[in-house]
This record gives C-alpha cells, structure tokens and sequence, in this order.
C-alpha cells in the first residue's frame, strides 16, 4: 500500500489486453465498469486476466452520485475485499471518479487503476487524481485526491466512441494544450478531420503534460488550478441546463476569454480565435443562458473564498492568468 501517491504513472498500450502484464502482481483484483464498455470489459476477463468479481454502472453524469458510491462499496464488501485488493476501474470520466472515490474510501484506502474509455477521461478526468461525487446538483463536492496505481491509455478504446462523446473529450484536449502552448493548432486541424493517427500523440501530450502539473501541486492549492480554465463557467452551465461537461466546458473557455479581454488581460480577438476554432471542429460557443443566471452556482465554486470568485483567465495561447473578482455584475456588462 505504500508508495508515493504525488506521481502519476501514465501506461500505454495499442489494445485493452495490453493492461494485462501491468497487473500480473496483483491478486485481489474487483473490477468496476461503465455498462456500455461490456465489449472491452469482456475481452479482459475472457483472457489471461483474472479478476475476484466484476460490478457494472451506469455510465453517465447521474452515476457520480452517494447511492453510486454505497453500492460500490458494498460490492466490495459482500465480495469480500481486503485491503489488498486492488479496485481496476473501466469506463469514463464519471465512472473513473465515483469508483475511484469508493476505492479512497473503502476499509480507509485501497489501490485502484483506471482504464479510461472516452477521450475526456484519457485527457483529463482520468488523469490527476481528483475522485469525487456530486450533492444537491452541484459538481465534485464530496471527494478525495489520491492518485491510482496507473492510467492506461489505449486508442482501441475510443474506436466505439459515439461522436457526442468525442466533442466532450475535444474541448478538454484543446483546454489542456490551450494552457500548455503546444499542440493547439495541430489538435484544433487534427480534431476537423480526425484520424488515430493524428490524435494519439496529442492525447499522449495532453494526459502528461497534466500530469507534470499535478504532480507539481498533488493537493491542488496551487499552479493545478490552471486546469480549471472553462470549468467555472461550465460547470454552472452544466448545473443549470444538463449540457455535457465537455461542451459547456467549450463555452466556459470562451466566456473566461471574453471576461479576460474585458478586464483588460487578453490580447485582442483572443476570445474570437477560440471561438472560430472551437466552431470548426464542432463545438458550441454561445452561453444558452444570460451569464448572471449562472451566478448562484458560481458563488457555491470550489474557488470561491472570503466572498470573491478565482477565475482562471487566459491572456493568449500558453499564458493563463488567475484573478479574484468580488463583484459579479461585471458578466453582464
């Protein structure tokens, strides 16, 4: 059980089977998954992959709830899990954080390792640690930071992926390279016309260098907030209309642009070139909202302190800023 838990380990491999060697020296293995990833699921346990006892969920934001993460845990009680198991985790970014929570949880700790299976969970979701649920329709406000044993990334994964799912994991991918400076006009063609090919590298590029800012700040006091780009905004568009975490994501990155420009941060046209990007591979940009409608959920962010709300503001490609507002009524100026 003990080991470092501020690295991240990053594993790939071409197929899912390709976790196996990865696994060999674990002996308690339960293993958790999204129920549409059955197929993946199955190709696992039919092989040399031997596992205690399998639980599937319901994929989807509505699983990351208390009555998920009870259930889990007592499948892994009526199952008999001892400390040493080990809690392998197949499926999305929802199903990552609410299995990943039971695993922080149950008998205090036990290791876990996730497989993500949509491009947001190999881009982001699945890649830092945080594991949480969701209370009284807010995002991730009961969780847990500890990292899993390992992510494995795999593109044979994604072959299935309906392409709603995909625009999700696209607007984190471009968040990502967005605040690293690198790759961003080759994710924004690649995402256009998307090939393995051309997405693989990028997605290798985005899940690391995430990680390299995690590890530089495990407990997210400090340089991880940046990653947060787009989520103020999002996630209170996600709250207030259902909208995928992905898409309203899109939109949060242009808002926190547009805020940026406004107060004077940005270079000019920035929060255009974004959304014009943004457009072209298939992303909304347009909050469906009036931006004051989403103040109730802003004030209740995780970054929200003494009465003022951190926003993560981008200045250009590469350069991101945070900054404390007080006075929310600047949104609708």
């Amino acid at each position: 059980m003990d080991r470092d838990f501020t690295t991240i380990h990053i594993e790939t491999g071409t197929s899912i089977t390709d976790v196996c060697p990865l696994l060999k020296d674990y002996d308690a293995i339960y293993l958790v998954y999204d129920q549409a990833t059955e197929g993946f699921v199955q190709q696992l346990v039919s092989g040399p992959l031997t596992v205690k006892s399998t639980l599937a969920i319901e994929g989807g934001e509505r699983v990351k709830s208390l009555a998920t993460l009870e259930k889990i845990c007592s499948w892994l009680l009526d199952n008999e899990a001892g400390r040493d198991a080990l809690l392998l985790i197949v499926g999305g970014g929802a199903t990552s954080d609410v299995s990943a929570f039971a695993a922080c949880i149950y008998k205090r700790g036990i290791r876990f390792a996730i497989i993500p299976t949509t491009l947001l969970a190999q881009v982001d979701a699945a890649i830092g640690g945080k594991n949480a649920v969701n209370l009284g329709g807010m995002k991730n406000m009961l969780g847990a930071i500890r990292q899993p044993e390992f992510t494995f990334i795999c593109p044979q994964v994604l072959e299935t992926l309906p392409h709603e799912e995909f625009l999700s994991g696209a607007a984190e991918l471009l968040k990502t390279l967005i605040i690293s400076g690198e790759g961003y006009e080759q994710a924004v063609s690649a995402l256009a016309d998307p090939t393995p090919e051309k997405l693989n590298p990028l997605i290798l590029q985005a899940a690391r260098f995430k990680a390299e800012i995690v590890e530089q700040d495990a407990s997210d006091n400090g340089p991880r907030r940046v990653l947060n780009l787009g989520h103020t905004f999002g996630h209170a568009i996600e709250a207030e209309t259902g909208m995928s975490h992905g898409k309203a994501v899109a939109i949060g990155i242009v808002m926190a642009a547009q805020l940026s420009e406004k107060l004077g941060y940005a270079v000019n046209g920035l929060a255009r070139r974004l959304a014009e990007d943004f457009e072209s591979v298939g992303l909304p940009v347009s909050c469906p909202v009036l931006p004051m409608t989403l103040g109730r959920y802003i004030k209740q962010d995780k970054k929200a302190t003494g009465g003022g709300i951190k926003f993560i503001l981008p200045v250009a490609i590469g350069k991101i800023i945070e900054k404390e507002i007080y006075d929310l009524r600047i949104l609708s100026k």
